[in-house]
């Protein structure tokens, strides 16, 4: 196998590989953008995307794309080395009706507050990210049963896996950080330092597998899916989000989307793409759908990178502009089911 190599005078070269074709169907690609840099995390280095032209994929990649022995050098200065934060008393009364529809609609009992939390449920709709929102804070999943056994990969913070456990879920976690994962057993938590498919966990293990954008940092997509499949009991439910392809999002703001994060982003999926790659995976679509969870961020982020200096940056303008694109997109999700920056599959072992 041949190696090309970047030409970045800075140092620190990472090593890649051309990927001329879609790792989902085969097709080649044809060059979507070209000559990006990284303008958030300053990896060096020259990168291009292509769009796979299979009207039933859509999938989006790097082209060039890092060796596996260098995807590390794009994560040193990466955010997920960051401890989870405390929320300010506001965001803790906001979250009682939140609280309130796990308890009274999702079945949870253990850390979602006293019993009169689950009177406020109804107002959960009122979530200005909408109620799919509300459900993401325990990954779409209904309360476990006693002894539930939930792994989440790719955890950063720790802040959801914490979450989970409060929950009564029997939480485990795995992370390629060194430093996430030196945080998260600081906290208590059990976790383990690497890929997945290097902790030889048994097969069905886990009741269930949740990963929030993780599959697009993936190499092999298609034997990490097996093998999350393999440690999922029969019946067991994973849950992952991911950036959208199809988003309003990149429509509007092109190579300038932050969800495309060259170099670290290897893929940017569709819901078509993300279907068919679970064909050969032991697993089968139980729900598939966008959210404008991030849209506000998004927004936020994305015109930073357009115009650092802009109109948009001063701090009034810039959170006007990022409410006006939320409450868009989220009207937009009413007819267009798919338009949101954030894909969110849950699937089910079948075999």
């Amino acid at each position: 196998m041949n190696c090309t190599m970047t030409t970045e005078e800075r140092g620190n070269e990472i090593r890649t590989n051309p990927v001329p074709r879609c790792c989902v169907c085969g097709a080649e690609g044809e060059s979507l953008y070209e000559g990006l840099h990284d303008r958030l995390y300053d990896v060096p280095g020259e990168w291009g995307l292509r769009r796979c032209p299979n009207a039933e994929c859509g999938l989006i990649w790097l082209d060039p794309a890092p060796i596996a022995e260098d995807i590390g050098k794009t994560y040193e200065t990466y955010y997920t080395h960051a401890k989870a934060g405390q929320a300010s008393r506001i965001k803790r009364l906001g979250q009682i009706p939140v609280l309130g529809y796990l308890r009274g609609r999702m079945g949870y009992t253990q850390g979602v507050g006293p019993k009169w939390y689950g009177l406020t449920w109804p107002l959960a709709y009122l979530h200005w990210f909408g109620i799919s929102a509300v459900q993401a804070q325990a990954m779409y999943l209904p309360a476990p049963s006693e002894g539930a056994k939930l792994l989440e990969i790719g955890f950063g913070d720790a802040r959801l896996l914490g979450e989970m456990r409060n929950m009564g879920w029997c939480v485990q976690g795995v992370d390629t950080d060194p430093v996430a994962v030196s945080n998260a057993s600081d906290a208590g938590l059990q976790v383990a330092c690497g890929d997945v498919r290097e902790q030889g966990y048994p097969d069905g293990a886990f009741d269930a597998i949740i990963m929030r954008d993780v599959l697009e940092h993936i190499l092999d997509m298609p034997g990490f899916l097996a093998e999350c499949a393999r440690i999922l009991r029969p019946g067991g439910r994973l849950v992952a989000a991911v950036p959208n392809a199809d988003s309003l999002g990149l429509r509007v703001f092109g190579s300038d989307w932050y969800p495309l994060d060259p170099p670290r982003h290897l893929r940017i999926l569709t819901h078509k793409a993300l279907r068919s790659a679970l064909d050969s995976s032991g697993l089968s679509v139980v729900r598939l759908f966008s959210t404008c969870h991030f849209a506000f961020w998004m927004w936020r982020m994305s015109i930073w990178i357009r115009s650092p200096k802009g109109f948009w940056m001063s701090p009034i303008p810039r959170k006007i502009g990022a409410l006006a694109y939320q409450i868009m997109e989220r009207a937009m999700l009413t007819v267009s089911p798919y338009v949101g920056e954030q894909l969110v599959l849950l699937a089910e072992r079948t075999r």
